[in-house]
């Protein structure tokens, strides 16, 4: 006759092995490493950019305010707007970025992760040439009563638009390095039976 207790405590011991061999392994140190650099050098590229977008909010509506021309009040206006979406992209990149954890950041997961910055980056890079291409047209047709405030309008997206692709290219170059590191991590022979493979193993 089976005995219930034994039973039941033998159960509670392979619990816990059980749990342990479900459990995905850790990433190897290699690429926990390289994820946690790439965190890093974005989140202070992200912080530098909120850092001078929340100036330059701040410096434009007060601009705005005190600006006695209509072709300077539109320049202030138009930075303002700018700046308050850059801002707001910024801040939700920080947030994306706190959410990510190098130890728990597989060889797909880092992968997908860098190919979608990526292209959100290529993304930013055409709204940018987006914003010079407005701005160019604004101080070029500018005509009537309206000339000033295209103009001022115009003046604001050319100069955004030319800081803003600066960042978003050097953000896109830097991760593109990463990224060339990652496949090359993903791709490359084992070595003294350390690797890592896209089917997390190694």
């Amino acid at each position: 006759m089976p005995r219930p207790l034994p039973l039941a405590l033998a159960l509670l011991l392979l619990l816990p092995a059980a749990a342990a061999l479900a459990r995905p392994a850790p990433p190897p140190e290699a690429l926990q490493a390289l994820n946690a650099e790439r965190i890093r050098a974005n989140t202070r590229a992200v912080w530098g950019l909120a850092g001078w977008t929340s100036l330059n909010l701040v410096g434009s509506t007060v601009g705005a305010l005190t600006a006695e021309g209509r072709q300077g009040r539109a320049f202030h206006l138009a930075n303002a707007g700018v700046s308050a979406f850059t801002l707001g992209a910024a801040g939700m990149g920080l947030l994306v970025l706190r959410a990510q954890e190098p130890a728990r950041m597989g060889p797909h997961t880092s992968l997908r992760r860098g190919v979608l910055l990526e292209r959100l980056l290529g993304v930013g890079i055409a709204m940018d040439l987006a914003a010079l291409g407005a701005g160019a047209f604004l101080r070029e047709r500018g005509t009537g009563r309206d000339v000033a405030w295209m103009r001022g309008a115009g003046t604001a997206l050319l100069v955004q638009g030319s800081l803003l692709l600066l960042f978003d290219a050097a953000l896109l170059l830097r991760n593109a390095g990463f990224n060339g590191q990652l496949m090359w991590m993903l791709h490359a022979p084992a070595r003294g039976g350390v690797g890592v493979g896209l089917g997390g193993q190694f």
